[in-house]
């Protein structure tokens, strides 16, 4: 069976119905189905994300607020990272800094580690084990 063919009854002309033509149609003949078509389309894209991250959670085995003051400390750490450096940079060549350098630099190795222990979550179980853990808690 080919393309299936419409024709238009005021001047018989015959043409393929595209995605357009049907679209347009309904529009024009069931309006209001279309706005609760294209609600609930907007509607389930919206909770697609939220299931996503959602899931992105559960993979971590974190909670919101968990995630957001992480995201919050790393941001800071990182600030004070960069401030650091810039100090550090700052500083230069100039002579008797060494001391002043050497704790600069302290500093630096101080703040990478903070940075890098806020990634690790003791809580984390692996995802399988994670997802059982909120199906199926003890």
């Amino acid at each position: 069976m080919g393309p299936q063919l419409d024709r238009n009854y005021k001047t018989g002309q015959v043409y393929k119905a595209t995605w357009a033509i049907v679209l347009r149609y309904l529009m024009g003949s069931f309006p209001d189905l279309m706005f609760v078509l294209v609600l609930c389309l907007a509607m389930g894209i919206a909770l697609s994300f939220f299931f996503c991250y959602h899931l992105s959670l559960i993979y971590k085995n974190q909670t919101t607020n968990e995630m957001n003051k992480i995201s919050d400390m790393q941001y800071h750490l990182e600030n004070e990272l960069e401030e650091h450096s810039k100090k550090l940079h700052d500083l230069g060549t100039r002579d008797g800094i060494e001391k002043e350098a050497a704790v600069l630099k302290k500093n630096i190795e101080d703040t990478q580690k903070k940075i890098e222990k806020l990634k690790e979550n003791p809580y984390d179980r692996g995802f399988r084990n994670n997802v059982m853990e909120v199906l199926c808690p003890k």
